[in-house]
């Protein structure tokens, strides 16, 4: 009697599910398709050809079968003021970058805020959103007693402002002009630099 030609058990595709997953094949079996697992694809890209068929051949080999390749979410997105880790060219599903917050900013903007987050590439080639890194906030000006400065205006890491001393007043107790006022800048740290007080001449 004549029997089929054996193949073998079926081959595993790496990121396919297959029907014939651990069963013997030969040649009298129905071709049958590999199916590419979510967030691969044939062409390495969303919406690219997700199946594949496979035979076993008259002469006892499995036809040739493709790889399931990762879909791209193509480049990273640049966050000012961050670094990203890791450092790559393009972006495959399931991989994370992690952004960084330089010093002096956070995600919140917040001293205590968040300093870094995680953009995914997702399964349809999309990477999830993007957030900013805001600089960190020192809030309004310490209360100053004889002295007219901005009350109002909350500052954040690298602005800086000046506090001028009312008439009769300076920080040392002398009328030199450079003593009649002097800045305050915003810290990476979320403080502001040394206050003054003015003292009556």
């Amino acid at each position: 009697t004549c029997v089929p030609v054996e193949c073998g058990e079926a081959p595993k595709v790496e990121h396919a599910q297959s029907p014939m997953d651990g069963q013997q094949v030969t040649y009298d079996t129905p071709h049958w398709n590999y199916t590419c697992e979510d967030g691969y694809s044939v062409t390495g890209k969303h919406g690219g050809q997700t199946q594949m068929p496979c035979r076993c051949g008259a002469s006892g080999e499995f036809s040739t079968l493709q790889l399931c390749l990762p879909v791209s979410c193509g480049s990273p997105h640049s966050v000012d003021h961050s670094t990203l880790s890791p450092q790559i060219e393009e972006l495959f599903y399931p991989a994370k970058l992690t952004y960084t917050a330089d010093e002096g900013y956070s995600v919140t903007g917040k001293k205590d805020g968040e300093q870094s987050f995680e953009v995914a590439c997702q399964v349809d080639g999309k990477q999830t959103e993007l957030k900013k890194m805001l600089p960190i906030e020192c809030g309004t000006v310490p209360p100053h007693e004889n002295a007219k400065y901005d009350e109002k205006r909350i500052f954040v890491y690298q602005e800086t402002t000046t506090v001028e001393c009312n008439e009769g007043y300076s920080i040392d107790a002398t009328s030199d002009p450079s003593s009649l006022k002097y800045e305050l800048s915003c810290q990476a740290s979320g403080e502001f630099t040394k206050t003054e007080e003015c003292v009556k001449i």
